[in-house]
């Protein structure tokens, strides 16, 4: 069967490392640009490109929004400025009696001189179910006469109920990187302004392919690709996939199977365990696995039933020290003798042999 040709989108580092989705690794990154204080290079660029994006929007209180606007043009290009993550807005001097839980502020910008803060709800695809008023209150109590709360997405979010109340302005990176303008590369020798350069425009590509905003042309290509591959084939690829359920099922039932058989062995040659696991994944090869820690010479040893063609064979065994999953050089998935069609009592004997050739070659589990 030919391969189908991979959808062609520019290398990013947040694909690559699966950190497209993560809230966290957004504000990691918005915290970094918006500090002018990082290294960036860019001063207070970023961090002005938010302010004007939030100017003319209410401030708010303890008592929700108030009559009083942001003047951005009189904050910009300002210094002095700290940049928290994740901070526990548990932090008040008073209890908040009303709030049912504290919560965590994602980005918390605050200007002592400036006596203002700004708290930022970065939604990175999730719905906005957060206590709001406990965000705000810790702001107040924190001391800053001005504190704005904007809630950051990379779509428009519409306020709805007691959100409005809170909520000085929803925003998306859109507007945000609208007001920054174009990202060039850094005309320098210095490694920090260039990488930095590049970071930020795999970190505005990532933010910009939301739902809402996605050109689908390349993925209708791709589906149509993909449909017209299957054309002819598709009973063979039924009868594949229900043999590879079957086959997935096998190996879980046989793992249960061998619990009791090596438990007994175990205790007979008097290998004595602690944290043990009998269980399994799902996935295009399911992996079930009998684990055990041998305590007495801090190792881990794991028989394995896969029908995964990549491995040396469906029966197969691992080891490492301790609970560390760093596998013992030459212990990865190895061959322990074995094969499917031989009895279950012979697969536990050949797992209960290799333990103790573990144990023996790692006696202080090392």
């Amino acid at each position: 069967m030919p391969r189908l040709a991979r959808r062609r989108q520019p290398l990013n580092f947040y694909d690559l490392f699966g950190l497209g989705g993560s809230e966290q690794a957004a504000d990691q990154t918005l915290a970094y640009f918006l500090d002018p204080e990082e290294r960036h290079g860019m001063g207070t660029r970023f961090l002005d490109s938010l302010l004007r994006t939030l100017h003319g929007a209410p401030t708010v209180d303890r008592g929700g929004l108030r009559d009083l606007a942001l003047d951005a043009e009189t904050v910009v290009g300002a210094y002095g400025w700290r940049v928290d993550r994740q901070v526990s807005a548990a932090q008040v001097t008073e209890p908040l009696t009303e709030f049912s839980w504290p919560g965590i502020i994602d980005v918390y910008l605050t200007n002592d001189e400036l006596n203002l803060a700004i708290v930022i709800e970065n939604k990175v695809g999730a719905a906005l179910h957060n206590p709001l008023e406990s965000y705000v209150g810790h702001a107040v109590e924190d001391g800053y006469e001005t504190v704005m709360l904007a809630v950051l997405a990379p779509y428009p979010h519409t306020l709805r109920g007691d959100e409005s109340s809170w909520v000085s302005r929803a925003i998306t990176y859109a507007s945000l990187f609208e007001r920054l303008g174009e990202t060039e590369d850094a005309d320098t020798t210095d490694v920090n302004l260039q990488r930095s350069a590049e970071l930020l425009r795999q970190f505005r590509e990532i933010r910009e392919r939301s739902p809402l905003v996605t050109d689908y042309t390349r993925e209708a290509d791709f589906l149509n690709e993909f449909r017209n591959l299957l054309l002819g084939r598709e009973k063979a690829l039924s009868q594949f996939f229900q043999a590879q359920v079957d086959a997935n099922k096998l190996c879980r039932a046989r793992s249960k199977n061998l619990e009791p058989l090596i438990r007994e062995r175990l205790d007979k040659v008097g290998l004595r365990t602690g944290w043990e696991s009998t269980s399994s994944v799902p996935g295009r090869w399911a992996t079930a696995w009998n684990a055990y820690h041998l305590i007495d010479s801090n190792n881990s040893v794991e028989l394995i039933l896969t029908p995964d063609p990549n491995r040396a064979g469906p029966i197969t065994a691992k080891a490492y020290p301790g609970r560390t999953y760093k596998l013992y050089p030459g212990l990865d998935h190895v061959l322990i003798g074995v094969q499917w069609g031989d009895p279950d009592e012979d697969v536990a004997d050949a797992f209960i042999a290799f333990a103790q050739r573990v144990v023996k070659a790692h006696p202080f589990g090392a």
